[in-house]
Protein backbone atom coordinates (compact mmCIF):
# COMPACT_ATOMS: atom_id res chain seq x y z
CA UNK A 1 0.00 0.00 0.00
CA UNK A 2 1.27 3.11 -0.59
CA UNK A 3 0.84 6.48 0.64
CA UNK A 4 0.11 9.90 -1.23
CA UNK A 5 2.17 12.76 -0.16
CA UNK A 6 -0.91 15.31 1.21
CA UNK A 7 -0.81 18.61 -0.44
CA UNK A 8 0.88 21.21 1.80
CA UNK A 9 -1.50 24.44 3.35
CA UNK A 10 -1.13 27.65 2.32
CA UNK A 11 0.71 28.12 6.38
CA UNK A 12 3.03 25.62 6.17
CA UNK A 13 4.35 26.95 2.71
CA UNK A 14 5.13 30.47 4.34
CA UNK A 15 6.82 28.93 7.44
CA UNK A 16 8.91 26.75 4.86
CA UNK A 17 9.79 29.74 2.68
CA UNK A 18 10.75 31.67 6.19
CA UNK A 19 13.08 28.50 6.60
CA UNK A 20 14.59 28.89 3.72
CA UNK A 21 16.63 31.97 4.43
CA UNK A 22 19.17 32.80 2.62
CA UNK A 23 22.68 32.68 4.26
CA UNK A 24 23.24 36.73 3.22
CA UNK A 25 19.62 37.36 5.72
CA UNK A 26 21.29 35.24 8.46
CA UNK A 27 24.35 37.55 8.83
CA UNK A 28 22.57 40.83 9.58
CA UNK A 29 20.49 39.48 12.26
CA UNK A 30 21.49 40.46 15.30
CA UNK A 31 20.07 39.08 19.01
CA UNK A 32 20.15 41.15 21.89
CA UNK A 33 18.63 40.88 25.42
CA UNK A 34 16.78 44.71 24.79
CA UNK A 35 14.58 45.12 22.07
CA UNK A 36 16.05 48.47 21.04
CA UNK A 37 19.63 49.00 21.30
CA UNK A 38 21.25 52.49 21.68
CA UNK A 39 23.53 53.60 19.05
CA UNK A 40 25.94 54.82 21.95
CA UNK A 41 26.14 50.80 22.45
CA UNK A 42 26.39 49.88 18.82
CA UNK A 43 29.18 52.48 18.21
CA UNK A 44 30.78 50.95 21.19
CA UNK A 45 30.50 47.48 19.98
CA UNK A 46 31.87 48.48 16.54
CA UNK A 47 35.08 50.37 17.79
CA UNK A 48 36.27 47.43 20.63
CA UNK A 49 40.15 49.25 20.52
CA UNK A 50 38.51 53.10 20.96
CA UNK A 51 39.53 54.85 23.96
CA UNK A 52 36.28 56.55 25.50
CA UNK A 53 36.48 58.49 28.19
CA UNK A 54 35.21 57.23 31.64
CA UNK A 55 31.42 58.26 32.57
CA UNK A 56 31.60 60.66 35.50
CA UNK A 57 28.44 62.84 36.89
CA UNK A 58 29.36 66.48 37.36
CA UNK A 59 29.78 67.67 40.46
CA UNK A 60 26.63 69.77 40.46
CA UNK A 61 24.55 66.61 40.00
CA UNK A 62 26.31 64.62 42.80
CA UNK A 63 26.81 67.64 45.65
CA UNK A 64 24.46 70.20 46.32
CA UNK A 65 25.01 73.22 48.39
CA UNK A 66 24.45 73.26 52.00
CA UNK A 67 21.76 74.14 53.36
CA UNK A 68 21.74 76.84 55.97
CA UNK A 69 23.58 75.29 58.96
CA UNK A 70 24.41 76.84 62.31
CA UNK A 71 25.62 80.16 61.76
CA UNK A 72 27.44 79.89 65.50
CA UNK A 73 29.22 76.37 64.35
CA UNK A 74 30.06 78.27 60.84
CA UNK A 75 32.15 80.89 62.69
CA UNK A 76 33.58 78.54 64.59
CA UNK A 77 35.15 76.19 62.12
CA UNK A 78 35.21 77.86 59.22
CA UNK A 79 37.58 80.88 59.11
CA UNK A 80 39.28 83.01 56.74
CA UNK A 81 42.17 81.60 56.35
CA UNK A 82 40.54 77.80 55.44
CA UNK A 83 38.57 79.63 52.46
CA UNK A 84 41.46 81.55 51.02
CA UNK A 85 43.59 77.85 51.00
CA UNK A 86 40.78 75.95 49.70
CA UNK A 87 40.59 78.83 46.85
CA UNK A 88 44.47 78.43 46.48
CA UNK A 89 43.99 74.56 45.77
CA UNK A 90 41.60 74.81 43.55
CA UNK A 91 43.41 77.36 41.42
CA UNK A 92 46.60 75.11 41.89
CA UNK A 93 44.45 71.83 40.51
CA UNK A 94 43.08 73.90 37.90
CA UNK A 95 46.65 74.82 36.65
CA UNK A 96 47.47 70.78 37.33
CA UNK A 97 44.16 69.79 35.17
CA UNK A 98 45.15 72.06 32.19
CA UNK A 99 48.98 70.94 32.39
CA UNK A 100 47.30 67.73 32.16
CA UNK A 101 45.28 67.92 28.97
CA UNK A 102 45.56 65.14 26.15
CA UNK A 103 44.37 64.83 22.77
CA UNK A 104 40.87 64.44 23.96
CA UNK A 105 39.51 67.22 25.80
CA UNK A 106 36.35 65.65 27.48
CA UNK A 107 37.92 64.60 30.79
CA UNK A 108 39.66 67.99 31.06
CA UNK A 109 36.71 69.95 30.53
CA UNK A 110 34.56 68.27 32.78
CA UNK A 111 37.51 68.79 35.41
CA UNK A 112 36.99 72.50 35.01
CA UNK A 113 33.42 72.47 34.88
CA UNK A 114 33.30 70.94 38.21
CA UNK A 115 36.01 73.28 39.93
CA UNK A 116 34.21 76.19 38.85
CA UNK A 117 31.47 74.77 40.37
CA UNK A 118 33.42 74.50 43.36
CA UNK A 119 34.76 78.36 42.92
CA UNK A 120 30.71 79.07 42.79
CA UNK A 121 29.97 77.33 45.80
CA UNK A 122 32.60 79.40 47.63
CA UNK A 123 31.31 82.62 46.49
CA UNK A 124 27.44 81.52 47.24
CA UNK A 125 28.05 80.76 51.04
CA UNK A 126 30.70 79.86 53.94
CA UNK A 127 28.78 76.86 54.71
CA UNK A 128 29.40 75.56 51.05
CA UNK A 129 33.20 75.26 52.27
CA UNK A 130 32.40 71.18 53.22
CA UNK A 131 30.86 70.77 49.87
CA UNK A 132 33.36 72.93 47.67
CA UNK A 133 36.01 70.92 49.42
CA UNK A 134 34.07 67.41 48.31
CA UNK A 135 34.39 68.68 44.78
CA UNK A 136 38.22 69.48 44.84
CA UNK A 137 38.71 66.08 46.03
CA UNK A 138 36.74 64.76 43.79
CA UNK A 139 38.76 66.50 40.94
CA UNK A 140 41.71 65.58 42.32
CA UNK A 141 41.40 61.88 43.18
CA UNK A 142 40.09 61.49 38.86
CA UNK A 143 43.24 63.56 37.88
CA UNK A 144 45.47 61.37 39.73
CA UNK A 145 43.66 57.86 38.99
CA UNK A 146 44.14 58.99 35.25
CA UNK A 147 48.17 59.85 35.69
CA UNK A 148 48.50 56.73 37.22
CA UNK A 149 47.06 55.02 34.88
CA UNK A 150 49.00 56.35 32.22
CA UNK A 151 52.12 56.04 34.22
CA UNK A 152 51.32 52.51 34.06
CA UNK A 153 50.76 52.42 30.37
CA UNK A 154 54.11 53.45 29.92
CA UNK A 155 55.76 51.29 32.28
CA UNK A 156 54.23 48.25 31.23
CA UNK A 157 54.30 48.78 27.86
Amino acid sequence: MSVSPEPLSAESENNAARAAVSAADVQRVMIAPNPIIEDVRLSRLSEPFAILPFSRLPASQVIAPSKPGNPELQRRYIKEKDLTELWAKITELQERVVNSVRADRTNTDAYQRDLLYARTLLLEADANFEEAYQVYYMVKADLEREMRVAADIRRYR
